[in-house]
């Protein structure tokens, strides 16, 4: 088919919503510069529920504000019945939309139907197209009534408004709206806006919702089959689009399921910067020599401690040349090569920050071991113990590890924590896994910073 319209698949109804706030803003936008006005017309079933949705959010900006005291709202289909009857698509709008829009929005002009005319179709039918005579201007002067944008839905059968497959009506020329008394779909007595004012819209936008629209769809898309959604669709061309929720994913590829279930960490963007790191980040110093450190791991127990951080997500490894004086960074390069690493999906975080002796048992950091044995640098200050007693009394009162309370706090303030290694860092890495499910109220970060007091920065420039 010529001019195939646009199809929008979206995996949840918030991503739909959005999207469709975006695209009615720029139709009513449009409108409003063409006439002052906005002139929509709106279908039933599941749409009003979506526009309500997409329509009440708060604004993000001054280009992202619904003009509802611009809005002339139609039907482009209604059921024979009360307005406040079930079926009726003016008190299912009313119901979902209109009597959940904020004074501050503004309110729009909806034209319903004359009810005093349900036990005569061709009547009502009549009385609605005069309706949109008086709006549209008369019909002297206008073929057809130009909206500017129609909201539409599709049914399982491919039917849109109150237009139906093999229907007479798909053959209407001259009515803009047109009577129904033998509607496949009950209430059986209707009217709709015919074939031509459909397509002949600014813009048209159906919005499917629902698992079951997916062979439907492919239909209209693919065979057409004379279905009036596919007619729509080719009458109105490029003009047309259609935003649809929950169609059936395909089945997720073994490959990615695995992964997804062996990662057992979160990712964060820093910034703009386009790059994404794991939270939390690894830290190797704990790997490499025990002439370093006697708490330092050998080489063959630091490899399978990588491997097991990789396996389970951490894509984001701290390093430093000092580091048992280089011997740490070989045993990394070593476990890229051993267990197959793909060194584009690693982000290594290398600091150069000393000397590197030859000899892995000389800790080179300038007068560590003074500072070790000086009371000022050992004694802890009296914040400090603080804090540290009212993360033991929160860790106690949920259950946690300490080490996931800081986590998770250290989380909560934007930042990506590094986890240290030692020799129980299998067991260490599945804790700070864990604190992605976790949180702190609001009172419980604050309880953890009250007694926090500035120091002095050291050795920094």
């Amino acid at each position: 088919m010529a001019n195939q319209p646009k199809l929008f698949a979206y995996s949840s109804i918030d991503a739909l919503a959005t999207t469709l706030r975006t695209y009615i803003i720029q139709a009513q936008n449009a409108g409003i510069t063409r006439h002052d006005a906005f002139k929509v017309a709106v279908s039933g079933g599941s749409l009003p529920k979506t526009l309500a949705k997409a329509l009440l959010a708060p604004p993000t900006s001054d280009d992202d504000k619904i003009l509802f005291e611009k809005w002339e709202i139609f039907f482009a289909d209604e059921r024979a019945v009360p307005l406040d009857h079930e079926d009726s698509n003016y008190g299912l709008l009313k119901t979902e939309l209109l009597d959940k829009i904020p004074e501050t929005m503004g309110k729009p002009v909806v034209h319903p139907i004359d009810v005093k005319q349900l036990d005569d179709v061709q009547e009502l039918a009549d009385q609605y197209e005069q309706l949109l005579v008086r709006s549209f201007a008369s019909r002297d002067s206008v073929k057809l009534p130009i909206f500017d944008l129609l909201l539409l839905g599709c049914g399982p059968d491919g039917h849109t408004c109150s237009l139906f497959p093999g229907h007479e009506l798909l053959r209407e020329t001259a009515a803009w709206v047109a009577p129904i008394e033998d509607s496949p779909k009950p209430p059986p007595k209707r009217i709709t806006l015919t074939l031509p004012v459909v397509t002949h819209g600014v813009r048209v936008a159906f919005v499917a919702t629902g698992a079951g629209k997916k062979e439907i769809l492919k239909e209209i898309f693919e065979q057409g089959n004379g279905l009036p959604c596919a007619l729509v669709n080719e009458g109105a061309g490029e003009r047309c689009g259609f935003s649809v929720y929950k169609m059936q994913a395909p089945p997720m590829p073994p490959s990615l399921q695995s992964s997804l279930n062996a990662t057992k960490v979160e990712y964060d963007q820093l910034g703009t910067s386009g790059l994404r790191v794991s939270s939390p980040i690894l830290g190797t110093m704990g790997i490499g020599s025990k002439e370093w450190q006697g708490w330092t791991m050998d080489e063959e127990q630091g490899l399978q401690v990588l491997k097991a951080a990789w396996d389970r997500g951490f894509t984001t490894w701290d390093m430093a040349n000092v580091y048992s004086s280089g011997i740490n960074e070989e045993i990394i390069g070593k476990a890229i090569k051993r267990f197959g690493i793909p060194r584009q999906k690693l982000t290594i975080l290398a600091k150069c920050m000393g000397t590197v002796p030859e000899e892995p048992g000389i800790f080179s950091w300038m007068f560590e071991p003074q500072l070790q044995k000086n009371k000022d640098h050992v004694d802890k200050g009296i914040e400090d113990e603080s804090i540290i007693k009212r993360t033991q009394e929160i860790a106690k009162k949920k259950g946690w590890k300490m080490s996931q309370v800081a986590l998770v706090w250290n989380r909560g303030k934007g930042c990506i924590s590094v986890v240290g290694l030692n020799s129980t860092i299998i067991e260490r890495m599945d804790e700070a896994c864990a604190g992605r499910n976790m949180s702190l109220t609001e009172d419980e970060m604050k309880y953890l910073e009250e007694p926090y007091a500035p120091k002095s920065i050291t050795g920094h420039v």
